[in-house]
């Protein structure tokens, strides 16, 4: 019998650390979209608001509506970016007290907020 696929120590170790490899890529590849985000947008609304001519706005009734509405498009995306990271930063402190909590402390029961 083959002992990477009877589940023995061995398959079980390499699937822990595939695993994590995976994770790790996981999460960069969220980094890396959170940051995309927030640079595009960032750059956007700095470069929209620096280049902008007031005549180029006076000279159509839509252009003022269809800017402030990009500008606020550009702002969410903006706020949810920020958000999301404070977030995620919260979820892992509070995934690193619950790990403590069980494995070091024996807590059993974590408190669920």
């Amino acid at each position: 019998m083959d002992p990477n696929v009877s589940g023995g120590d061995t398959s079980q170790s390499d699937y822990e650390a595939l695993r994590q490899h995976l994770l790790e890529g996981l999460r960069s590849s969220y980094e890396q979209y959170d940051r995309a985000v927030l640079t595009l947008s960032t750059g956007l609304l700095g470069i929209s608001v620096a280049f902008i001519q007031p005549h180029q706005i006076q000279s159509s009734r839509q252009a003022p509506c269809l800017l402030a509405f990009s500008w606020l498009c550009l702002l969410f995306a903006i706020a949810t970016t920020v958000l999301s990271l404070l977030a995620s930063q919260r979820a892992i402190r509070k995934a690193l007290d619950d790990a403590h909590d069980i494995y070091i402390l024996g807590k059993h029961e974590v408190a669920k907020e």
